[in-house]
Order: C-alpha cells, then sequence, then structure tokens
C-alpha cells in the first residue's frame, strides 16, 4: 500500500502491533523501572552504549527490520510480534488504539513514539533522490509533529525533545509484498530517518500500560495541517524468567 494508505490503515486500529515503554522518567518514576538506560549518540567520547549499539544505530536497525518482513510476516500487518526479533533488544511498534504483546523476560525493547523517513523508492511527499534531501524531507516531517507525549504506568514522560534521533542515510531492501506496496519488488534503494524514540532496560515480569501519541502535519501541503493523529495504548505482558512465550 502507498504510505498515505499506510497510514490510514495505522489510524483505523486494523494492525497488531508490539509494545514498548520507557527508562527516560522523573527521578520520582526510576523506582518503577528495573534499570536506567542512559541516552548515547555516536560521540566517541562518550561511554558504552546501552546493549552495543547507539540510538541511531537502533534506528536504522529498527527501520530494517520493519522494510524487510513481507507483509504476510510483518508485525504491522497483524503477524506475531516475535517476527524478524533477535539478540537482547526487540524493536516494537505502536499505531492503533488497543495492542497487546508478550516479551520474553530479560528483554530490552525499542520504539519509536513518533518516527518517519523519506527514501529514493517512495513517490512524494516521502521521496529524497539525494542524502540531503532524504533528511531534509524526514527533518521537515517531524519538525511539524505536535501533541508528542508519552506515558508508562500512568506515568508521564518528560522533555521527550531529548529523545529525538535521526539516523542518517543508509541502504535498504524491500521484499515482494513489502507493507509500502512499492513496486517493482523486490527493490532497493536509500532512506533517512527520524524521529522521537525511546530504550528500555527489561523490565519486570508482570503487566505494564504505555500510552504514546502525537499529531503529524503535513509539511508540505498547508492546505490539510493536521495529516493523522496517533494514539495508542500499549499492553506489555513480561513473561518471568521460568516462562516461556506463545504465539
Amino acid at each position: 500500500m502507498k504510505k498515505r494508505e499506510f497510514f490510514e490503515f495505522f489510524k483505523r486500529g486494523s494492525l497488531i502491533l508490539t509494545v514498548a515503554s520507557t527508562v527516560f522518567l522523573v527521578p520520582s518514576l526510576k523506582a518503577n523501572i528495573p534499570g536506567q538506560v542512559p541516552r548515547h549518540t555516536g560521540n566517541s567520547s562518550a561511554a558504552s552504549p546501552p546493549f552495543g549499539n547507539t540510538y541511531d544505530v537502533l534506528s536504522v536497525e529498527w527501520w530494517l527490520w520493519f522494510f524487510m518482513e513481507p507483509t504476510p510476516d510483518n508485525p504491522v500487518a497483524g503477524a506475531p510480534c516475535s517476527n524478524g526479533q533477535s539478540g537482547n533488544v526487540w524493536f516494537l511498534l505502536g499505531g492503533p488504539p488497543a495492542v497487546d504483546c508478550t516479551i520474553p523476560a530479560g528483554t530490552a525493547l525499542f520504539f519509536p513514539i513518533v518516527n518517519v523517513e523519506c527514501s529514493s523508492l517512495e513517490p512524494f511527499p516521502f521521496h529524497g533522490d539525494t542524502p540531503q534531501q532524504r533528511q531534509d524531507c524526514a527533518k521537515a516531517w517531524i519538525d511539524n509533529v505536535t501533541d508528542l507525549a508519552a506515558t508508562i504506568d500512568g506515568n508521564a514522560v518528560v522533555n521527550l525533545t531529548r529523545l529525538r534521533t535521526r539516523s542518517g542515510d543508509f541502504s535498504f531492501t524491500v521484499p515482494y509484498d513489502n507493507i509500502y506496496g512499492l513496486l517493482p519488488a523486490p527493490a532497493w534503494g536509500f532512506s533517512s530517518g527520524d524521529g522521537y524514540y525511546i530504550l528500555l532496560a527489561p523490565l519486570s515480569a508482570g503487566v505494564h500500560t504505555i500510552i504514546v501519541k502525537g499529531t503529524f502535519h503535513d509539511p508540505f501541503d498547508p492546505a490539510h495541517p493536521v495529516t493523522f493523529p496517533l494514539s495508542t495504548e500499549l499492553t506489555l505482558q513480561v513473561l518471568p524468567v521460568t516462562g516461556r512465550a506463545s504465539y
């Protein structure tokens, strides 16, 4: 499907997606989180990044995970949230009004509150022929996001602007029957992403409720200032250490 149709699909709540939570909380909320994960950039002077990768690298890996699963196997379209996952960090999504997902114990989570990418394969207004054009396109979309919010178990996450992450330009492929409906496929191209992301240390066993919100405004169409609002309540069931997930 085209990206605009994809976002409309998102809005109607017809997706089965995964869930996430945040470690970037005000001090009074730290006791609710099993471990604090500091935000790191690509600065070489920074300490070792959490879980082996910086936010910008994780954001590229998130997009590759998102792109490369064909529609029947993609969590965006209702496949199990475990699809395409590996290692000690899972990539998660939000979008529909309500989402449920089961996560193995000891799994860190990386997900966007809101994000967007522009590529060499997609049409306007998500197209860019050069790295700079793609970066400017993605930046324009995220610059115009409003109503950004995230809560965990009823507690608001603050200072969300510090969570903004730009991926830089990267190469990617889309399979046949890809989620954007890009043809011909399979296809290879370049993309740049921008957005607000959260990285979680592994959460305690039990149920956690997260709400993420944001409103996109089309930066290239002043006649339609509000393109689509997103608001998702995410229910995450974290298994105990001895538990096993069933999907």
